[in-house]
């Protein structure tokens, strides 16, 4: 998942005067330390596996 995130936030940023719209049907959960996005398949039985198995939605839509 991270990768086909990044391959479409490198393309959309190269590319002049483009937009690009991301949709996600997965697990979503917010944390103390922000938002992220969780795959369907993650096995997360408590908090502290939330570090290894997330994807921070700050660090997807930075400029």
């Amino acid at each position: 998942m991270e990768e086909a995130i990044t391959r479409f936030k490198n393309r959309l940023s190269v590319a002049r005067d483009s937009y690009g719209f991301f949709y996600y049907t997965g697990h979503g959960v917010q944390s103390a330390e922000g938002n992220y996005l969780i795959p369907v398949n993650a096995n997360i039985p408590s908090k502290a596996y939330l570090r290894d198995r997330r994807y921070p939605c700050r660090h997807y839509w930075a400029n």
